[in-house]
Parts: structure tokens; sequence; C-alpha cells
């Protein structure tokens, strides 16, 4: 039996090659390590790197938005403020009477720099100061006034300020806060005002919620005036309109008077150029001169048609009376008049009248036409034609009832957004019916009259003045579009709607040369807007 055969095993020593192998794989192995180690550095390092970063921008971001925060706090401060002080100017009345001595202690303290005329306008003192918040954000503002502008007018001044409105906003536990300040104009005129600074009077004792019903009942829209945020309709207690037209008279005759008495027949006569006499002045229209220039126009007598027209250059003024028809002819461009009487004889002169034209009588038809070949102005009644030259500036006063039959529309005047614009915003035309006779002070029958005849949506370019029985609208139906104003003793309509407009004054303190004044002083709220608007500031 053969022996059990079992395999073999083989044992050898690594050679040389086999070494080199080993070595090989450890030095690879350890470098690999090194490298792994190294990248966890690096990677660890960036990792630290980038939480720090986004630490850093958390916080960059947080402070960010703490300051924009604080900026919103700062705006709701000036902004706040701003709107508290307009809320002032809407709930007090558009019309606020003063007695004689607080007039003139308005007008002392404005001439000389000072800010009382602001402060009766907002009825506080300056500074005035406020703070409040919410949740985390809190706000503070300090409103000041400064002076910017006076100009004394007589009876009356204006003054301009600038209400600096200055906000302060923080976060609470930030330390975050920012700065921003609104700069807005105030304009203000107190005293004697004319008239024409009121869209809408009427000077008749009424309470407080009679007037709300006033206005909805005569179905009387009053627009508010572009840049004022004070009412536009205003209510007297009865002696605001004056009855009185001494002193449009006196400038149109180119005289001194102080009251109605002192203008005698002799005097009246004098004044006219006609010769000495006790007698009546002949009923006519009598263009005033002397040696120093032209006066205005006085007109003794019934007017039965007054016709507005334009010619080119010339603004042209139709009269007819019983006695005849007159004709005047004036061009601010040129510097020249024509006047042509009723027999046809003209004169030329190198000069232009004053915008006065005073009216001893009643205007039984006044409107708007256009001037025919013959050269003499035809009234018209159906299109809106321009009837009133831009840059004239045109006061009648009438001591009787004045009717408008027609369109009087300005040239230059433009309508966008439903506000009025004026090109030359020295264009006027005041309508003034004083319902008492200028010497012997007797009461005539005054009043202006929208007649029943005149179109049935019309359109009027004027401020309307109306002492007497006031100012009555006839016809049913329709409207009166009114880019100008209204005021009146008494407002009467049988149906007509009655949408007034004031035009947009602009920068600036206007008032027309010739209007008609207050009988008692007031103080009115001219314009209030922001102008300079500061952004938040550290």
């Amino acid at each position: 039996m053969k022996p059990a055969s079992f395999p073999r095993i083989w044992f050898s020593r690594p050679g040389p090659a086999s070494r080199r192998t080993s070595r090989r794989r450890r030095r690879e192995s350890g470098t690999a390590a090194l490298v792994v180690v190294f990248l966890g550095l690096v990677f660890s390092g960036l990792g630290l790197g980038l939480a720090a970063l986004t630490r850093l921008y958390a916080a960059v971001g947080a402070q960010r938005r703490s300051f924009a925060l604080a900026g919103v706090a700062s705006e709701n401060g000036v902004k706040r403020a701003y709107a508290a002080l307009v809320e002032e100017l809407e709930a007090a009345a558009a019309a606020r009477f003063l007695t004689d001595e607080e007039a003139q202690r308005l007008a002392e303290d404005a001439g000389g720099g000072g800010v009382a005329a602001a402060e009766a306008a907002f009825g506080a003192p300056f500074p005035v100061q406020g703070e409040d918040g919410w949740e985390d954000l809190s706000w503070s503002s300090e409103t000041a006034c400064v002076p910017r502008g006076y100009e004394d007018r007589g009876a009356y001044f204006g003054a301009d300020f600038d209400i600096a409105v200055n906000g302060r906003g923080s976060v609470r536990g930030t330390g975050a806060a920012r700065r921003s300040s609104l700069v807005a104009r105030l304009g203000v005129a107190a005293g004697r005002l004319p008239l024409t600074a009121f869209p809408f009077l009427i000077d008749k004792p009424m309470a407080a919620g009679e007037r709300a019903a006033f206005l909805a009942k005569n179905a009387v829209e009053v627009a508010g005036e572009p840049g004022n945020p004070s009412p536009a309709a205003a209510f007297g207690d009865g002696g605001t309109i004056p009855d009185d037209a001494t002193g449009l008279l006196a400038a149109a005759l180119k005289i001194k008077m102080f009251e109605p008495q002192s203008l005698t027949a002799a005097r009246l006569r004098a004044a006219l150029g006609l010769p000495a006499s006790d007698d009546p002045v002949p009923e006519a229209v009598y263009l005033i001169r002397d040696d120093l220039g032209l006066g205005g126009i006085y007109v003794q007598g019934d007017v039965e048609e007054m016709v507005a027209a334009i010619d080119d250059s010339f603004q042209v003024l139709l009269f007819k009376l019983a006695a005849g028809e007159w004709i005047v002819r004036f061009s601010p461009a040129a510097g020249r008049t024509e006047f042509v009487e009723s027999g046809g004889d003209m004169e030329s002169f190198d000069l232009v009248p004053l915008g006065l034209v005073v009216v001893r009588g009643a205007v039984e038809k006044l409107g708007g036409g256009t001037v025919g070949a013959d050269g003499r102005p035809v009234l018209e009644t159906e299109s809106e034609t321009p009837s009133l030259l831009s840059g004239v500036r045109l006061t009648i006063v009438a001591t009787g009832r004045v009717e408008i039959a027609s369109h009087l529309v300005r040239q230059g005047l433009r309508w966008q957004d439903g506000i009025p614009h004026l090109e030359d915003k020295s264009s006027q035309l005041i309508i003034y019916a004083t319902g008492k006779d200028f010497a012997g002070g007797g009461d005539a029958d005054g009043g202006i009259v929208i007649g029943e005849g005149a179109p049935r949506d019309l359109r009027i370019d004027a401020s309307l003045t109306a002492a007497g029985a006031g100012i009555r609208l006839e016809g049913g139906g329709g409207e009166v579009r009114l880019a100008g104003g209204l005021q009146a003793t008494e407002y009467q309509t049988e149906g007509r709607r009655l949408v007034v407009a004031p035009p947009n004054r602009g920068r600036g303190f206007s008032f027309p040369e010739w209007a008609p004044l207050a009988e008692r002083p007031l103080l009115r709220v001219l314009a209030f807007r922001p102008e300079r608007w500061t952004e938040p500031a550290s």
C-alpha cells in the first residue's frame, strides 16, 4: 500500500521587487492620509469661514433692516405731522373773521418777520411737536415756521411761510435711528381782502348744518382750489359784501373821493370833461382822460346791451344805450385805444385805459360776441367763442341789475382735469353789482341774473360779486360753469346747476387789481403745498 500524499506547500522569501512595491504602497498610503488631513483642514476652515460670514451677513442684514425700519418710522413722523396740519386747515372755516385790532396786530407782526399769521391759520403756536409709535418702531416730529415773504397792499397783506416738518424714527433695542424732513409753502392773506379770494361766499347767517343743506338744495358744486386744502365754500353772517363802490368809482374817474355824498353833479361833470353846470349828466359813455393819461370808462344810464369781443390784438367793448351806441377798442400790446362815439366820431390815443367800467344804471344784456365786417361786436349766444383778450384786466361795476345773456370766455384759459388754467394769470374779469346808487346812496334794483334766454349750458370765466338782491339763475335745467368765483348776499336758482372751479393761481401771491374789498377784516389761507422732501438720513 502506498503511503498517503499531501499537497506541497511552498514557502519563499520575498525578492527585491516585492519589497519595493510594499514600500511604495506604504508611502502612497501615508501621502493619501496627509492629503485627507489637509483637505479636512481646508474644508473645516472654509466651513468655519462661511459660518462666520453667514453670521456677519445676518448681522449686517439685521442692521440694514433696522435702519430701513427706522427710515419708515421717520417718514411716518413727517407724514403724520403734515397730515395733522392739513386736517386742521380742512376743519377750519374758509372765512375767518378778525377784529380790526387783530388784523392790525397780524399785519405788524408779518411786516416785522413774525409768524403770527401762520399760527392764526393753524390755530396753534410754533414749533409743534409730536411723537408716537407702533410695536418696536417709534417716531417723533417737530414742525417749525420760517417767514418767506411779505407784501403790504394797504387794506390787506399777504405773507408766505416755509413750514418745515422734521421727523426722527428709531427701532427699539437696535440703536438704529434716521431722520427725514418736508418743507411746505404756506400762503396767507389777512385784512379787508378782495372778495375774489373766496371761490364761493354767501354772506347771510346760516348754522353749520344749514350750509351743507343749502349747497345741496341749490345744486351748487364748489371745487377746491389747487394746492389749498382749506374749504372752498365760505359763509358770512352779513355785512361782508359792500354795496359802496366809491373807491372803484374814484379810481375810474381819476379823482379823490372818500364818501358817496362828495360826488356832486358839478364834480362829476368836471371829471367827465363836461361844461360846468348843476344839470344832470347826459346819458352817454365817457372815456375818462386828463393831462396824465386815460382813466376808466363811465356810463351814465341803463345799458341795453354790452358786448365784449376780440379783434386781433384789440379788446372791443360795445355799449348800446337808448341814446345810441359807443365802441371802445384798446390793445395792451400796441398801447393804443380807439373811442368811437355815438355820432360816429373817433378819437385815438397812444395809451390804454384803466380796466374799469362803471355803469350808473343797469346792464340789461351782457355777453361775449364776435366782431363783424363793419367793426361792430355782435352778441354770440351759441358757441363758446373767446371774447376776453388774454392779459386784459377788466372790472365791470353797475349800480343796477346785471343780466348775463351769453358765454363770457377768456382767451388762453384751458381746462385740465376739471381745473381751469390761465396762460396769463394777470387776466381777470370781475362783474360787481352794488345794488346802491353812487351819489344819493339810495337802493337800486341790483343783483346779477343769469337770464332765462342764456344758453342752457353756460360758461362764464369771471368772478361774480353781488350785493343787494344777490345772484339768481333763471330757467330750469342746464349747467352754469363758472371759472372764477361767486360772492353774494343771496343765491337762488330755478333748477340750474352751478359748478364753481377757481383757476389755478400757481405760485406767488396774486389778486386782481380792481376788485371789491370785504367790509370786515378776514384771514384766508391761499395755499399749502409740499415743496421739498428730504429722504431719510442717518
